[in-house]
């Protein structure tokens, strides 16, 4: 689980320079942006990753494959599954 968290933290700041660099921009013009959007960096990764979680449920769902919530959680991206709770609700 560490692996996985350590990972995504990782990538969740590389991506966030790399889309601000990719944008011609730098970190803090682009945390500007997603504020004048009414929404922070991390509420739309999160709604990226609810996304995610749901195509995953779908596809678990129509093959009938054991899951849990917690499991696609993680496997979406989220840190924990109270991350996962408070990002959907």
């Amino acid at each position: 689980m560490e692996e996985v968290y350590t990972f995504y933290t990782f990538l969740f700041h590389v991506l966030f320079a790399c889309v601000a660099k990719k944008m011609g921009t730098n970190r803090n013009y682009l945390s500007k942006y997603f504020t004048q959007q009414g929404m922070t960096y991390n509420a739309y990764i999160n709604g990226l990753r609810v996304d995610h979680f749901m195509r995953l449920y779908q596809e678990h769902a129509a093959s009938k494959s054991e899951f849990t919530a917690r499991q696609l959680s993680v496997e979406s991206g989220f840190h924990t599954y109270n991350t996962f709770i408070n990002a959907s609700f």
